[in-house]
């Protein structure tokens, strides 16, 4: 970009993890951690020539793609993911369970995001919109993250605005 005189986003994915500890993701939160500072030091540097570097940040996304949500269905499959099918192995007599998550329902707005949600997100950090904006995480999470540690949703949410779907091409199609 800086050799041909680009400017332009550059985004980049981050977890819950890069900014939570969770048991058993040692080397993916390490990862997700490094990225977050690559990000603001990438925007640091590449300022000067008009080139923007952000990421966002999203927590346990669901799925809206129809055709897979259907052929869920069809499998008979009712959670959004199912169990992990991690084979423990043999552990040693002084390993200690390292217990669970329950994602969904310490989302205060009561609904993970979907990749629409984050693709809104990413279109607008992308357009001129925000050009001014470097550096920064945005977090597309229902409030997961901004959340106190010990505070559990009463699961009474409203819930977010109908969804707006970031593809209406189509539509323009049918005419």
């Amino acid at each position: 970009m800086i050799e041909r005189d680009i400017r332009g986003s550059i985004v980049s994915i981050l977890s819950s993890n890069a900014w939570q500890g969770a048991s058993g993701f040692i080397a993916y939160a390490t990862h997700k951690g490094g990225l977050a500072n690559f990000v603001r030091a990438a925007a640091m540097d590449l300022a000067p020539y008009g080139i923007r570097v952000n990421s966002f940040t999203p927590t346990a996304p669901r799925p809206d793609n129809p055709e897979l949500l259907a052929r869920w269905r069809a499998e008979g499959r009712t959670e959004l993911r199912p169990p992990p099918a991690r084979d423990a192995g043999e552990r040693p007599p002084w390993w200690r369970p390292t217990g669970t998550y329950d994602v969904l329902g310490n989302i205060p707005m009561g609904e993970p995001a979907t990749p629409t949600d984050i693709g809104h997100c990413i279109a607008w950090l992308s357009s001129d919109y925000a050009r001014l904006i470097t550096g920064c995480d945005f977090v597309v999470d229902g409030g997961a993250r901004a959340k106190y540690w010990a505070y559990t949703p009463s699961g009474d949410t409203a819930g977010p605005v109908p969804l707006i779907p970031l593809d209406v091409s189509s539509e323009a199609f049918d005419e």
